[in-house]
């Protein structure tokens, strides 16, 4: 599969992949971005889509990485962006410890169809990798820890097991059913939010 950085020329892509669910098509990946009562009022306003977009297009790097079949058709997703993006993040019991001014992944979606073929860590490496070439210095995400059972959507933040064979370490104890995961990538700025 290939494994492209979001740009404003592969939108409709994104939006492709999302209109696959109900859940993704509320949240496009607004959940992080937005906190109470903007987040609702976004949702109920049905412009997710809007309010996300807006954020891409403004911010000093792609959000994300995309993945596509060999058939061309967007299967995969995953966001990254510097910590500083996401304000939902500051008040996030499983984000308590992290560095600010690092990176941090805040989700996957990935369909069903392509699901159990590795294609998280394929995203997760590419996300890194965009990190680093953006000036992280660190790259942080809050996973289901290992043994933790999951229900429905709540894989959504990926598992300690694709984040630890991505070269990820604990960087603090579980926190309930999250485990706070960091992977240093060296030294260099950070992009900020304009």
């Amino acid at each position: 599969m290939d494994v492209h950085p979001l740009t404003p020329s592969r939108f409709d892509d994104l939006a492709a992949l999302f209109d696959t669910t109900a859940v993704t098509r509320n949240c496009h990946c607004t959940w992080f971005l937005l906190r109470e009562p903007a987040l609702t009022e976004v949702w109920k306003a049905g412009r997710s889509r809007e309010c996300f977009e807006r954020f891409a297009e403004s911010a000093p790097a792609p959000a994300g990485v995309l993945a596509y079949a060999d058939d061309g058709a967007p299967v995969g997703w995953c966001a990254i962006g510097a910590r500083e993006w996401y304000p939902r993040l500051e008040v996030a019991r499983a984000w308590r410890g992290g560095d600010p001014s690092a990176w941090a992944v805040t989700c996957f979606y990935i369909r069903r169809q392509a699901r159990h073929g590795g294609l998280s860590r394929s995203l997760l490496e590419a996300a890194v990798e965009l990190a680093g070439q953006h000036g992280a210095t660190a790259v942080f995400g809050a996973p289901r820890a290992d043994g933790m059972k999951t229900s429905g959507g709540d894989g959504y933040v990926g598992f300690e097991s694709t984040f630890r064979a991505c070269g990820f370490n604990r960087a603090a104890p579980p926190d309930g059913k999250r485990v706070l995961m960091r992977r240093d990538l060296g030294s260099g700025p950070v992009a900020s939010r304009p």
